[in-house]
């Protein structure tokens, strides 16, 4: 199971909230769902806070006290924020929280700017510039040589190292988890004629049930909603997760009526590991429904050949509230006037968030690789620079890079590119379990 972030009230840690105050801002979780457990008490109740788009939550109606201690689990769907969530099939939002600062920066009394904040975390205790990658890795070399700006505040180098670590993060990902990203993508049904009814309104909640497998690496994307009604009005649809009381997402849409209305939905990304499992639930309440009919396609071919199961579902609307009856839920051939697109892909984000250890070497010597790579074509001119090339010549620097001299006779070496393949390959071997023969004694 992933770790949960803990926050203590009025602690010195990065995320924790001051006392007396409502909001637990989390910057590194924003565009992604969580839940939160109050440690001692247990699972903290829905209606208590309210999830925060730029990351955390907001406490709905009381303030923190001291020494609280909350855990804040990641949830297993993502909404996209302004900058977006999931990228090149990672949700970065999850993996920067898990990744980010595994390894840091010393501080030097002989550097004229002092490292702050979160560059100086380093929850395995190790050090990107205390030579153990590369000894050309200082703060030195890459305030004259990495940096672009001539005469930088204290406050933007910091920026910058944040910016660059984040940046060594994504190349590593995906240069180790580079296979094809999309596997299958698929619609509910197919129309195998235009033969139709209509569905008007009624006291349920109707649409479809999602039993996501049990696979780490495989996440699931509602990308749109194919809408069939006979008038046009505004619809709610709502996302739930039968362990969560609340809707997990709701959406208002515009449908035009007698014709078919596609909305496009790339912002739900759907897993088993989020909230350890249970289904999904996605559709809509005919009470909702303001005198329009759905239109229900009879004579249809429904695709199951995908790893993600699916049934077609409505259920009684509780009274008073908008939830349904889950222990009474009944299955047929209605559509509903509903027809998803659903895309299945590769989506490491939860091997690694539960395994991170295993990424500490590859990230170490990817920021190296880095910035022996940019002050090899740096074209800053100071004295830093020179003393740098001076005591490292171009020459050596491209030869420790590309493991290839300039100079004739010269035997190659493993360069840090070929040391970076190797450990990139340790790792995807480590994620998949992959082994070498082994001998096994029997007696």
């Amino acid at each position: 199971m992933l770790k949960p972030l803990e926050i203590v009230v009025g602690g010195s840690g990065q995320f924790d909230p001051a006392t007396g105050t409502t909001d637990c801002i989390i910057p590194v979780l924003a565009g992604t769902d969580i839940w939160v457990e109050k440690v001692g008490y247990g699972l903290y109740d829905y209606a208590k806070y309210t999830v925060l788009s730029q990351g955390g939550f907001r406490l709905n109606d009381t303030t923190f006290t001291k020494d609280e201690r909350f855990a804040v689990y990641v949830a297993g769907i993502s909404y996209q924020t302004a900058t977006g969530s999931y990228t090149n099939g990672f949700n970065l939002s999850v993996v920067m929280a898990n990744l980010f600062g595994r390894i840091g920066w010393n501080s030097s009394s002989e550097f004229p700017f002092n490292i702050t904040g979160s560059n100086l975390i380093s929850k395995s205790g190790r050090k990107f510039n205390d030579g153990s990658f590369h000894a050309a890795v200082t703060l030195q070399s890459i305030k004259d040589s990495v940096f672009q700006d001539i005469n930088p505040t204290e406050a933007q180098f910091n920026g910058f190292l944040e910016t660059f670590q984040k940046a060594a993060i994504q190349k590593m990902l995906t240069s180790v988890f580079n296979r094809p990203e999309y596997s299958y993508q698929f619609m509910l049904f197919n129309r195998k004629s235009n033969s139709r009814s209509f569905l008007g309104n009624a006291e349920k909640f109707v649409g479809v049930e999602f039993f996501i497998p049990n696979k780490n690496d495989i996440s699931f994307q509602i990308d749109s909603v194919a809408l069939m009604f006979d008038t046009s009005f505004t619809l709610r649809l709502y996302l739930y997760n039968s362990d969560k009381k609340a809707a997990v997402w709701t959406s208002d849409v515009n449908v035009v009526g007698g014709e078919k209305t596609i909305v496009n939905l790339s912002d739900i990304v759907l897993n088993h590991l989020g909230f350890q499992g249970g289904l999904y639930y996605f559709g809509y309440y005919m009470s909702d429904l303001s005198g329009a009919q759905a239109i229900n396609f009879d004579d249809v071919t429904e695709d199951h050949t995908g790893f993600m199961r699916w049934r077609f579902f409505e259920a009684k609307k509780n009274a008073a509230e908008y939830d349904f009856d889950r222990l009474n839920i009944s299955f047929g051939s209605k559509n509903y006037g509903l027809n998803l697109h659903i895309s299945q892909f590769y989506d490491p984000t939860w091997m690694v968030a539960r395994k991170p250890a295993l990424l500490d070497n590859a990230i170490g010597l990817t920021v190296a690789t880095m910035v022996l790579e940019q002050v090899i074509y740096s074209k800053r001119k100071n004295a830093g620079t020179r003393d740098l090339k001076e005591t490292l010549p171009a020459q050596i620097l491209l030869q420790d890079v590309t493991g290839i001299s300039q100079i004739s006779n010269v035997p190659a070496i493993q360069g840090m590119r070929q040391l970076l393949e190797i450990e990139y390959q340790r790792v995807r071997d480590a994620f998949y379990n992959k082994q070498g023969p082994q001998s096994v004694s029997l007696c």
